[in-house]
């Protein structure tokens, strides 16, 4: 079985997509700073070729991104991540949940 270009665009995108997503957590899990940095580049090497492989495969009709976001939401989005709506516990992100939250373990029956 032969592939066409549109089988074989569609394949390259998967792929890229795969790394850029492996390549992110490896570099979140790295604990060498050099190495981190490494692997922080090959994931944006990634997504620069991701990003010419579906240009190319839109253009040729193969791939419909969705359409851009409303001028609205991404405000609203940017305001979320940089500050607003994010919780503040996490590791280091701070102290914890609030005293309303407390962890209850299930009750066994014995």
């Amino acid at each position: 079985m032969e592939l066409n270009d549109r089988e074989i665009a569609s394949d390259v995108m998967c792929t890229f997509k795969h790394g850029v997503e492996e390549l992110t957590r490896a570099a979140m899990e790295c604990s060498n700073e050099r190495l981190r940095q490494t692997l922080r580049q090959a994931r944006d090497d990634d997504e620069r070729a991701l990003h010419e492989v579906s240009r190319m495969s839109s253009a040729n009709r193969w791939y419909l991104p969705s359409p851009p976001a409303d001028h609205q939401d991404v405000r609203e989005v940017r305001s979320f991540f940089t500050g607003g709506g994010r919780p503040a516990y996490g590791p280091g992100m701070g102290a914890g949940p609030g005293p309303e939250y407390r962890y209850e373990p299930p009750q066994t029956r014995w």
